[in-house]
């Protein structure tokens, strides 16, 4: 055999056995050590298997560790309030069915509007229903809260009137239809509604 050719496969025959000892070596060490390193931020440790694994290491600010806690019935109403979109879900066909809706709180209920539709078929079939409204800061800090409700066609032109204005007034970059129907309530095709809460629940990470 060539003497470069010789070289090369004693070394990689070397690197070879330097890899069987270390494979041999790493269990006692994971066993003896299961945290073993910090690097930027990041966590090494092994997994069920002995594999060691980098993940994320989450802390506050000012040190310590990220914890997840449930919101007070206040601090749960709070996040819906400051909130202006929310993911309304109910049931279409036996499966969950979601979509996002602008919407005003108060009192106890959620106030939004829309064209016929498929959720709005749905909510009158089955009216129980739900909006997801979360605030986040940022992958650590969040707040999420899910109010539980039934869904109430309003019907009384009055008080549509009265419900659209005070999402027009909310969100005044409209589109020229919502804009039209904020103005006549009367219009056929806009429905107006409401989610009667009944029960709130909410998580934060902060």
């Amino acid at each position: 055999m060539p003497p470069e050719k010789l070289a090369s496969s004693s070394a990689i025959s070397m690197a070879r056995a330097h890899l069987i000892i270390l494979c041999r070596k790493l269990p006692q060490a994971v066993a003896q050590k299961p945290a073993v390193a910090r690097h930027n931020q990041e966590v090494v440790s092994p997994n069920s298997t002995g594999i060691l694994m980098a993940h994320p290491l989450r802390s506050h600010k000012e040190g310590g560790n990220v914890g997840t806690r449930i919101l007070s019935d206040a601090e749960a109403r709070s996040v819906i309030n400051a909130g202006k979109v929310g993911r309304l879900g109910c049931i279409v066909n036996d499966e969950p069915y979601v979509v996002p809706i602008n919407y005003v709180f108060e009192n106890g209920f959620i106030y939004s509007h829309s064209l016929p539709g498929r959720k709005i078929e749905a909510l009158r079939v089955r009216p129980r229903a739900c909006l997801q409204v979360d605030e986040i800061e940022n992958d650590f800090y969040w707040r999420s809260v899910i109010a539980f409700g039934n869904f109430e066609e309003i019907q009384n032109p009055k008080d549509r009137r009265a419900i659209l204005r005070k999402l027009l007034s909310r969100f005044p970059k409209l589109t020229p239809v919502e804009s039209l129907i904020a103005q006549d309530a009367a219009a056929p095709d806009s429905v107006v509604f409401r989610i009667s809460i009944d029960r709130i629940t909410g998580v934060a990470e902060d």
